[in-house]
Formats: structure tokens, C-alpha cells, sequence
């Protein structure tokens, strides 16, 4: 079975070798991709004043999550990751604080 994955992984590996940026450099464009969707949902919220039918708690979760990777980049030296992430991490927390002072203000 390990022969399996192992010989699975080379072809993969050989198939995305021609991929001239570095993972760094995708995945921070995926954390970028990221922050302008949830800057799309920062905007919903500020435009409809009101926050219904969302759990909070998928949002303090991935606020977690998204400042965890400040450590988590650095460490690995990921540096455009790390200011991409701050990018999403902003807009993450912006929501987060529409989402609260929508719901205490419309109560």
C-alpha cells in the first residue's frame, strides 16, 4: 500500500513539476483569493446592517485558525503567505466585529 501512495505522489510530484512559483507564492495567492472573499462578505454585512441566520462560531474558529498561521508561516519562512494572511486575517476580524455590533444593535 505505501508502494501505492509512494508511486502516486512521484507521478503528481512529476505532473506539477513545471509550475514556475514556489508553494509559498501559491498558496499565498489562495490566502489572497481568500481575503477578498471574506472582504465580499464584510461588505454584505456593512450594506445589510443585520447578521441572521450565521453561527458565530465558525467565525471565531477560523479567526483562530487564520492567526495561527502568522506563527505557522514565519516558522516555515513563508513570507508571502504571512502578509497574505494578514490581508484575510483583517477582513476575518472586521466581520467579526460588524457581526457582534449588528446583533447587539438590532436585538
Amino acid at each position: 500500500m505505501i508502494e501505492l501512495f509512494t508511486a502516486i505522489f512521484e507521478y503528481v510530484k512529476h505532473q506539477i513539476s513545471w509550475i514556475p512559483f514556489t508553494a509559498d507564492e501559491v498558496n499565498s495567492l489562495m490566502e489572497c483569493i481568500g481575503g477578498v472573499l471574506i472582504w465580499l462578505n464584510v461588505r454584505e454585512i456593512y450594506k445589510d446592517k443585520d447578521a441572521k441566520g450565521i453561527s458565530i462560531w465558525t467565525t471565531i474558529f477560523f479567526n483562530y485558525w487564520c492567526l495561527n498561521y502568522f506563527y505557522f508561516y514565519a516558522s516555515l519562512g513563508q513570507w508571502c503567505s504571512v502578509v497574505a494572511n494578514f490581508f484575510y486575517a483583517t477582513g476575518n476580524i472586521t466581520w467579526l466585529v460588524l457581526f457582534i455590533y449588528y446583533k447587539k444593535k438590532n436585538k
